[in-house]
């Protein structure tokens, strides 16, 4: 008897109802996902339920890990029933049709529950072509002669065996009667999986371990995965097992080894079960996330969380726009070498941030509440410039030449030209600020109304504002040009439908990618109270970053930059190595199904630096030069909040209001034949003639879309059928079992439409 109590003491579960109440594998702490009882009658005393969707079996075997369930390979060593013997002779009278030189050469005798004799299987050889063999069925007429055929009640061979074991004995199948009555002569509880699809499994099966052998040849792997599937959806646990030093072709009757070499076998196998990937949902809808607590600086999560539930907004929203301010304000000159011994890879705390929403996400009073300290700044740099600049007019010729020119020295600037920015950026080497309140004319600037090579030109500059660095350009009328730091944040708003249609038709070198999405979700009504002091205490913060400077520079630095640069200590390092191949991983996986999403996630490794700037400075921003060191614990809450917050934004970006990839709505209407039919294979000819979306995809289409599905968990790709060179694309079980709603779904739908149709025509 398992102990239930000990089971949620162990995973800080909970026990309700007799059974345990505990977190699924991957889930939160505060998750009741999996539920757990005692059950006599399953074969390892113990029944679970997942209530998310996740695989009961993956959940035993971490019981199993655990010790709250027996080992699955105590299973095989269990043989405390053995078969009754069963000789069938060849028969004398029988219903089938011999040829000339043909006979019966085994006979195998199907059995009701009752061992009422169903039909007979008769193998004879030689075969029509004179060589294989062949089958033929006869039964009982009730009569006591014999009528050819099997009937239409089809049972798996030895079923009285099946149902009288116990119901902790493993299952062994093979394909082929003899195969079977080899096993149960060695005492195990066999059957043949040859003839599977002529009955349902789910009763013989279900909660129970099946070992599955297939012949050394292709056909015989065909057949043993397509029972593996046929286990899995009758619930069953099935392992495959190969026996070693078999010929090609060969069987269990070929093998050399016996009963105690196949135990053993079965043992290493039932380590662990044949599993699927967990299918993606490819209808879900990708929501915004919630802004994570207790991640972000203090500072700027105070600001977003008191401020927002003032003004009404999403504290998301109001948070990225001040984090953007924030790393604005910090100059350039204050950088973190990411590598220790790559003095080349440096990066500064410069972000691109658009607010994704409707007009009544109030994207304009989120960044006029982030900006306002900024432009503060900003206007008094300009006082200061304009004050300067009527003096210099007020010179005489020769003594302008004399004079140093005025620089116009800003930190934010708004629907600027290319070239206004750039002489704004002459004189702003730590770095300015572009706001945009409406980001489509932003990239519409580039896109409309600088067409041909003026287009690219702009699309470069922005793409070298973004990375920072020296800039020159050369223009006729203006002459050379030096920009010592070409250098911009950028913070603008956006709605859905403009960005969508800017990503599918614009030019794709990255741009979109560079920014940071951020959807909003839908505001509120806002309070009428008076300050807590959350504005004030951001507007000191945006103050003391306007003056913080870099480290002092360390005499074992050598490299051409007056200004010491960060590192990142030890432990931080490791959460970047760990971060950097995690950031990998995903684009690996996503650059077949999703290239734009792929190339967003190819920035993350420069993002993590630039933010690991931005929190340090701005925890430290009590101090004029901040520690030289990035610790490990900002380098950990960096890493969490990409991962919280940074990552499900893009995802929730790139797939809900993108869309995830090129042809996805075809893709969404290829899944949703898959479970409306209950396809288990796709071929293109079934494809083409499912729907009138699809009757002039091509083969080559048809796989392409399969090639996504693999990349979604949704099937894999399997060897020719026999006499074929064509790959198959067979369909992860699992598909069927989680969207069997969403299939049900799609054929109601269908018959209404075909009703509809009927009764229109019909008129």
């Amino acid at each position: 008897m398992i102990d239930i109590q000990a089971i949620a003491q162990h995973y800080g579960g909970e026990v309700s109802g007799g059974q345990a109440l505990i977190p699924a594998i991957g889930h939160s702490a505060r998750d009741r996902g999996v539920a757990v009882k005692a059950a006599d009658d399953e074969p390892d005393g113990c029944l679970v339920h997942c209530f998310n969707g996740g695989d009961w079996r993956v959940e035993k075997d971490r019981l199993r890990v655990d010790g709250f369930l027996p080992p699955l390979q105590s299973l095989s060593d269990r043989v405390p029933w053995s078969p009754p013997r069963q000789n069938t002779p060849t028969p004398r009278e029988h219903a089938v049709g011999l040829c000339p030189g043909q006979k019966i050469v085994a006979t195998f005798e199907f059995h009701a529950a009752d061992g009422a004799l169903l039909y007979r299987k008769h193998r004879i050889e030689p075969g029509p072509d004179g060589r294989s063999k062949s089958f033929q069925y006869d039964r009982p007429d009730g009569k006591g002669g014999w009528v050819r055929g099997a009937g239409e009640e089809r049972v798996p061979y030895r079923l009285p065996d099946l149902l009288t074991a116990p119901r902790d004995l493993p299952i062994v199948m093979a394909e082929g009667e003899a195969k079977a009555d080899r096993l149960a002569e060695w005492s195990f509880l066999a059957t043949s999986h040859k003839d599977w699809k002529s009955f349902d499994f789910s009763g013989y099966v279900k909660g129970r371990t099946v070992f599955v052998l297939p012949d050394n040849d292709t056909s015989g792997e065909r057949q043993a995965q397509c029972a593996v599937e046929a286990i899995e959806k009758a619930e069953g646990s099935p392992f495959l097992i190969r026996l070693p030093g078999l010929p090609k072709g060969g069987d269990i009757l070929d093998w050399a080894g016996g009963p105690d070499d196949l135990r053993e076998l079965m043992k290493q196998a039932s380590v662990k079960p044949v599993l699927h990937p967990e299918p993606v949902n490819l209808w879900q809808h990708y929501s915004a996330p919630e802004l994570p607590e207790g991640l972000l600086p203090q500072a700027v999560e105070r600001f977003a969380r008191g401020h927002a539930e003032i003004m009404g907004v999403d504290p998301a929203g109001l948070a990225m726009a001040t984090l953007c301010v924030c790393a604005a304000t910090i100059t350039d000159d204050i950088k973190l070498q990411v590598k220790r011994h790559d003095p080349s890879w440096r990066e500064s705390a410069r972000l691109w941030v658009g607010l994704v929403g409707s007009p009544s996400m109030k994207k304009t009073p989120i960044m006029s509440a982030a900006l306002r300290p900024l432009k503060r700044i900003d206007a008094n740099l300009m006082r200061v410039y304009a004050g300067k600049r009527q003096e210099y007019d007020a010179l005489s010729s020769k003594e302008r030449k004399e004079a140093e020119r005025p620089r116009q020295e800003r930190r934010v600037i708004s629907d600027a030209t290319i070239e206004a920015a750039q002489e704004v950026l002459r004189d702003s080497p730590r770095g300015v600020l572009s706001a945009q309140d409406e980001l489509s004319g932003w990239f519409g600037a580039m896109d409309k109304y600088a067409p041909g090579k003026g287009s690219q030109a702009d699309r470069g500059f922005w793409l070298q504002a973004f990375n920072g660095g020296s800039y020159s350009l050369n223009r006729i009328a203006r002459g050379a040009s030096y920009i010592p730091n070409c250098s911009i944040s950028l913070l603008g708003g956006i709605q859905p439908e403009p960005i969508r249609s800017i990503a599918n038709d614009t030019h794709d070198d990255g741009l979109v990618q560079r920014l940071l999405p951020v959807i909003l979700r839908a505001g509120k009504v806002g309070r009428d109270v008076p300050a807590d002091g959350t504005l004030s205490d951001y507007e000191r913060l945006i103050e003391r970053l306007e003056v913080m400077r870099p480290p002092e520079r360390s005499g074992t630095i050598k490299f051409d930059d007056p200004a010491s640069p960060l590192r990142l200590d030890d432990n931080a390092r490791r959460v970047r190595e760990k971060l950097e191949q995690e950031h990998l991983d995903l684009i690996t996986a996503l650059e077949a199904v999703s290239p734009k999403l792929a190339a967003h996630f190819g920035k993350y490794d420069g993002l993590f630096a630039r933010l690991c700037v931005l929190w340090h400075c701005v925890d430290h921003s009590d101090q004029i030069q901040p520690p030289a060191e990035i610790s490990g614990n900002t380098a950990e809450r960096v890493a969490a909040f990409m991962e919280q917050f940074l990552r499900p934004s893009a995802i929730a970006f790139y797939a809900g209001v993108l869309g995830m990839s090129a042809g996805h709505e075809h893709l969404v209407h290829l899944a949703t034949w898959i479970v409306g039919s209950e396809v288990r294979e796709v071929k293109a000819r079934d494809v083409q003639s499912s729907s009138q979306s699809f009757r002039h995809v091509t083969a080559d289409e048809v796989r392409v879309l399969c090639e996504k599905l693999e990349a979604f968990g949704w099937g894999e790709w399997a060897e020719p059928a026999p006499k074929s060179n064509k790959p198959r694309f067979l369909i992860n079980p699992l598909v069927h079992k989680r969207f069997a709603d969403r299939g049900k779904e799609e054929l109601e739908r269908r018959a209404i439409a075909r009703k509809l149709i009927r009764n229109a025509l019909c008129q």
